[in-house]
């Protein structure tokens, strides 16, 4: 957030996570900080995308139906919030 070189990384991360998740790729997501590019910048710390990892569980979507509603950066960090159609 304080240094804008890093926004590369968050970007690299987000592209991915939209990959995965539209690829329906659960194992991928839950193996994150190994997987996604720029995971240890993005995400030092699991407490923002942990949550994405429990709806997913919860939930009866099978990634295909999951739309985007909220896209955008933030002080070079990347905001994304998903719907199930």
């Amino acid at each position: 957030m304080r240094n804008p070189a890093l926004a590369g990384h968050t970007a690299a991360f987000d592209e991915w996570a939209t990959d995965a998740l539209a690829r329906n790729d659960i194992d991928a997501l839950l193996d994150y900080r190994r997987k996604g590019p720029g995971a240890a910048v993005a995400h030092p710390t699991a407490d923002h995308f942990v949550p994405l990892l429990l709806t997913l569980g919860a939930s009866n979507s099978d990634g295909e139906s999951l739309r985007t509603v909220i896209d955008g950066t933030r002080f070079g960090n990347s905001i994304r919030s998903l719907q199930a159609a």
